[in-house]
């Protein structure tokens, strides 16, 4: 009497299964929409920033980086007599930055920058 393997069985269903489905689509296929032509291509011009820049000094000797108050540009100046442009809506805030090294709270202070001269 032959033995019967069950397991020879349960793959034999299964390989009769999978070749009954449908065959699943590629991943590919499903994602990407296949165009024959283009209609029309637009071009779009994006207009130059109008910046009007101003030369600014820095003063002390020491690395600062300030964020400008209206344009939000960071700028970095390294040491004393370094010059970086400035976007001009930002000039005056900058320019109004101050050492706060006065006594009693006099206000005032040293000006950190300074226009540079053309």
């Amino acid at each position: 009497m032959p033995k019967h393997n069950l397991q020879d069985g349960l793959d034999k269903e299964k390989s009769n299964a999978l070749r009954t489905e449908e065959p699943k689509p590629r991943w590919k296929e499903d994602r990407v929409e296949r165009v024959d032509r283009v209609e029309r291509v637009e071009t779009v011009l994006v207009p130059k920033s109008e910046v009007n820049w101003v030369p600014v000094r820095l003063r002390v000797d020491a690395n600062y980086k300030v964020t400008g108050k209206i344009s939000g540009r960071g700028y970095l100046f390294t040491g004393a007599g370094s010059v970086l442009d400035v976007d001009e809506r930002d000039v005056e805030y900058i320019l109004g930055l101050r050492r706060n090294k006065s006594c009693c709270g006099g206000g005032g202070g040293q000006a950190i920058f300074e226009l540079a001269g053309e």
